[in-house]
């Protein structure tokens, strides 16, 4: 195991020793505390042993189920692969295909799907009937695939070493507030989203899991605005991530007095630049929200606003395990937690990782992005177009 690997490990080995009764996971009907959490992990882990897997896709709807296979698939050493809800039949085949995923653990209605793509029903797993070799980079142990500009999404290979780095600099951003309540609104899939269950973990506080049902959102783009308040009165959480539309949907309620923000404690908001107008229309109304920036490639967020260090407006300041500095043009280029590679890409990947993004530093350190080398932009709900 890698060192961050091992240290989330044990973080979460001794929750389950000091807080035991202390609830971890808290689904649509299920809640789970620290020590059926740990003790899950490893009967899970087992599982995946006697299956031989090398290569681990997931199809679930956001719940502890999800979360629990993603994370015995990541402490038994194994790549996994998370599908988004939102993608096409053909992007889901596209990406079992180049990932040469041998078991796939998926909802019921996948069965035509996978059975189409080769794979077979085996103690309700899928099991892929001819295997062949992966071109997995060594040490990947998440390999996510970018929504990209056309259908095909593109495969970045990352290491748990850079994207527990995150998860570990997450949770120390937001630790002076000490929240103790996540909930996860968005799918478990997307990368950010995953990065800040394991940074509530480390924390020792409960997961919130409600399936996307549950909280309303449908699809990349649609959101039932009823069910999703229904969902924050319920569970009352003092944490979340959003995008920036999920920010403008709650700053609207909060103003017309659907939603009271006095709980929340750090939101973290990121995927598409935020409007400086909205920042401080959610500054009035009392949500904490902290702007970020990241991208796959860099297993996510690279540079935060956080607590004592918060310039709206600004995506805030390198995180401590990054480095961040400004080609000639003003293009940022980002070292210290790169990819291990594109699927199927022999390239070697640059030290400096050219983000595409144009910016630059104000005085006081704090990163200002005002476009895109190219003619390509990210909507509020982080797809690119």
């Amino acid at each position: 195991m890698s060192p961050e690997l091992t240290a989330f490990r044990l973080r979460i080995s001794d929750l389950a020793i000091e807080q035991p009764h202390a609830y971890a996971l808290w689904g649509d009907d299920l809640k789970l505390d620290y020590a059926e959490l740990d003790a899950e992990i490893r009967l899970r882990q087992q599982v995946l042993r006697d299956l031989d897997a090398k290569v681990v896709a997931i199809a679930l709807d956001n719940g502890p189920d999800m979360l629990i296979w993603d994370l015995a698939i990541l402490f038994e050493g194994l790549a996994c692969l998370a599908l988004p809800p939102f993608f096409s039949a053909a992007q889901r085949l596209h990406c079992l295909e180049q990932s040469q995923a041998d078991l796939v653990i998926a909802e019921p209605h996948y069965q035509d799907e996978l059975e189409q793509a080769g794979f077979r029903s085996h103690g309700g797993f899928w099991v892929r009937q001819v295997r062949l070799p992966t071109s997995l980079p060594v040490g990947t142990a998440k390999l996510t695939f970018t929504s990209g500009t056309t259908g095909t999404p593109k495969g970045v290979c990352l290491s748990a070493q850079s994207v527990l780095s995150v998860a570990r600099e997450l949770y120390r951003a937001s630790q002076s507030q000490q929240p103790r309540h996540h909930l996860s609104l968005l799918p478990l899939a997307i990368l950010l989203e995953n990065i800040g269950c394991y940074a509530a973990l480390y924390a020792g506080a409960i997961l919130s899991l409600p399936g996307q049902r549950t909280v309303g959102i449908q699809g990349a783009s649609g959101v039932d605005l009823p069910r999703l308040l229904s969902t924050l009165k319920t569970r009352n959480p003092q944490s979340m991530i959003l995008v920036p539309q999920l920010l403008l949907l709650l700053v609207s309620a909060c103003e017309i007095g659907a939603f009271n923000a006095s709980e929340l404690r750090f939101i973290a908001v990121g995927g598409a630049k935020v409007t400086h107008e909205l920042l401080l229309r959610a500054e009035s109304v009392g949500i904490p929200v902290y702007e970020g920036y990241g991208l796959s490639e860099c297993a996510s967020v690279v540079a935060l606003n956080r607590p004592g260090a918060h310039h709206p407006g600004s995506v805030g300041k390198p995180l401590p395990h990054v480095q961040i500095r400004l080609a000639e043009d003003g293009e940022v280029l980002i070292a210290g937690s790169g990819m291990l590679g594109y699927l199927g890409d022999t390239d070697a990947v640059p030290e400096w990782w050219p983000s595409g993004d144009l910016g630059e530093f104000d005085a006081n350190g704090y990163l200002y992005l005002y476009g895109r080398k190219k003619h390509q932009f990210v909507t509020s709900y982080g797809r690119n177009v």
